[in-house]
């Protein structure tokens, strides 16, 4: 849509009332309120009643304190203290301080001597807010003689960490190729692939801390400027990417930027340097990397915890021998984050992505080489590679059998364990096994993962002394959305040296293709949907979408154009499965917003409620489906 053609003309008039508005708000901002001297005189007599003023703590000291205050609850339990909680925490003296820190010890798994003190500082934030006081100070000198004399040698406490081997920009291209090209995991949509490509580039270009960028309650929010330019590595450019979720979102104040061609062919205008985009006033609170309230995008900010576990779960996948290592670099896990050099071990590292880009050498490049962890990258290699062979070989967990003989012996051979005795006694057993269970698998997931790192090269010196070479054979890009497969292609097999004409018509493809690919979806990989991308996306000749549907399909997905065309028209097993996923996927969002997606019946008027929806698919589509308590 084409701007207004007396948008510059009446400019004037605009800008005359946003200044006198702002102007008015300003004056009342001004007048503050003041207390009379009755007022003042309650005020004093309030504060001398007051014996307690509670600190105005930092979230993040809130935070802290209220974990140690589950700690310290905890506590009070295992050593059967009679005195309640806070009563308990207002009696408290050196020799209890020390046992609390031994306790702590014992039951969570501390490696560092500085972690263990920094719950003991917790520890006396609580003390400060229960008592009013702060712990006085030969008891807190005390704590740390002992601290270091016996605990830190008991538990075997190491130093905190000053160092790791960290990432450089050939991780950084292999975690983004795996995230575009590789990844089978199931986002709620692919947006979220974008903004995890963007987070990477913006983590590994600065250093800034994932608070900045999402959602973390425990830092406060920090305004930085970061300056990027586009480059001529695609898979490198941050702008593509937030200049096409700023096109999906409709974020461009200008009304004539609605495609990823008219933003970057833009071009300044007389003696100016510089054309800044600007967004609409509605966009510039809401942040640009957002969190999915199921397969809807929400206007709250992408979480912490879940750009650290896809990362996590990406860089394993990828081969990367030392996940956590990148992770801490992209996290920068130091509370004196505005000191850039000390955060981790940035000192060891620098990402020179603008020597990548331009294929350049280093001069640096062979030190470099020393301390990066690209070197024990492996491809073949991914976060559950354990075989076969090792999980069913594997020796029970002699704590798992003793716990599964409790249970039975309480069950005394009986399924329904409902009104017994040792309902509760059993319920918390069998959530003792699940965890134990859960713990186990990732301890030999991560053990074998070491050990093959560690053996690998051993195995392929003797192996080239046999002449018994392994062949390589790299994997094939299979994806179902085609988007996702085109826009992998131009990432990962993009030409050298083009000209600037070519790669400005190469960067408009790619942004075009993430527009598109931000409202995909993918659903859990079945084994029938796994086909080559020219099949999966194939629709037959005829009605692709017939109004009367076969009862295994799902009336919801079928309307969803996010998903492929084999996906919408899946076929479940058997109707109960299909039934199970409805249920489980559509019903709670159909609570809200009640009407019919099939093709042919969209734009009818909505339903009143579920019951009514399901009425409409049962004798319209053919289906019918679990009736609803509504």
């Amino acid at each position: 849509m084409a701007p207004p053609a007396n948008a510059r003309q009446n400019h004037p008039t605009s800008f005359i009332q946003a200044f006198t508005k702002r102007e008015h708000q300003k004056r009342i901002a001004k007048q503050r309120p003041k207390l009379t001297a009755e007022q003042h005189a309650a005020l004093c007599q309030k504060l001398k009643e007051s014996s307690l003023l509670n600190p105005d703590y930092a979230d993040n000291t809130k935070i802290n304190i209220a974990g140690i205050l589950r700690k310290w609850k905890k506590y009070c339990e295992t050593v059967k203290l009679k005195a309640c909680c806070r009563k308990a925490i207002e009696e408290a003296d050196r020799a209890m301080s020390m046992d609390f820190l031994l306790h702590l010890c014992e039951t969570y798994k501390i490696q560092s001597w500085g972690t263990s003190w920094e719950y003991f500082r917790q520890y006396k934030q609580l003390y400060a807010s229960v008592t009013g006081k702060l712990m006085d100070r030969n008891d807190s000198n005390e704590v740390k003689k002992w601290h270091d004399a016996t605990l830190v040698p008991r538990y075997g406490l190491s130093p905190p960490k000053d160092g790791k081997d960290v990432g450089d920009s050939g991780d950084l291209l292999a975690l983004q190729t795996f995230n575009i090209a590789y990844d089978t995991g199931i986002f709620p949509r692919e947006r979220h692939r974008l903004q995890l490509s963007a987070c990477y580039l913006i983590l590994a270009c600065t250093g800034a801390r994932p608070a900045e960028v999402v959602d973390n309650e425990k830092v406060k929010q920090i305004r930085t400027i970061f300056f990027f330019t586009t480059t001529r590595k695609l898979i490198f450019c941050l702008i593509t990417i937030v200049v096409s979720l700023a096109v999906c979102d409709g974020a461009f104040q200008a009304q004539s930027l609605t495609s990823a061609r008219q933003v970057f062919q833009t071009k300044n205008l007389g003696p100016v340097k510089c054309t800044p985009f600007r967004w609409k006033k509605e966009w510039l609170k809401r942040p640009v990397f957002r969190r999915f309230n199921g397969a809807i995008i929400s206007d709250e900010p992408l979480q912490y915890h879940r750009l650290k576990d896809d990362m996590a779960r990406q860089s394993l996948d990828s081969g990367s021998n030392a996940s956590d290592a990148v992770r801490d670099q992209m996290m920068r896990h130091d509370p004196k984050w505005a000191t850039f050099n000390s955060a981790y071990i940035n000192e060891k590292v620098e990402f020179h992505l603008q020597n990548a880009f331009l294929e350049e050498p280093t001069e640096d490049g062979l030190i470099g080489m020393l301390s990066h962890i690209g070197l024990m990258r492996d491809p073949r290699a991914s976060k559950n590679m354990v075989p076969d062979e090792v999980w069913e070989n594997m020796p029970a967990d002699p704590d798992i059998v003793e716990l599964e003989a409790e249970r039975a012996e309480l069950k005394s051979g009986k399924h329904r364990i409902r009104g017994t005795d040792n309902e509760q006694r059993i319920r918390d057993l069998t959530k003792e096994i699940r965890t134990k269970r859960a713990n186990r698998r990732k301890d030999i997931q991560r053990e074998y993962r070491m050990d093959y790192f560690y053996n690998r090269p051993t195995w392929e010196i003797e192996e080239q002394a046999k002449g018994e070479e392994e062949v390589y054979i790299k994997p094939t890009v299979k994806l179902c959305i085609p988007e996702r497969a085109q826009l992998a292609k131009i990432l990962c097999e993009q030409p050298k040296d083009l000209s600037s004409k070519k790669l400005l018509e190469l960067r408009i493809e790619a942004a075009d293709l993430m527009v598109a690919l931000c409202d995909k979806r993918e659903t859990v990989k079945r084994g029938p949907t796994r086909r080559t991308l020219a099949v999966a996306n194939k629709a037959p000749p005829g009605d692709p979408f017939p109004l009367l549907m076969d009862r295994r399909q799902c009336p919801r997905c079928i309307g969803d154009e996010g998903l492929s065309y084999e996906e919408r028209t899946f076929k479940y097993c058997r109707p109960s499965v299909m039934y199970d996923h409805f249920d489980r996927e559509h019903a709670q969002q159909l609570r809200t917003q009640i009407s019919c997606n099939h093709p042919k019946c969209k734009g009818e008027a909505p339903f009143q409620h579920l019951n009514h929806f399901k009425g409409h698919v049962q004798e319209t589509h053919g289906i019918k489906l679990r009736s609803s308590s509504m």
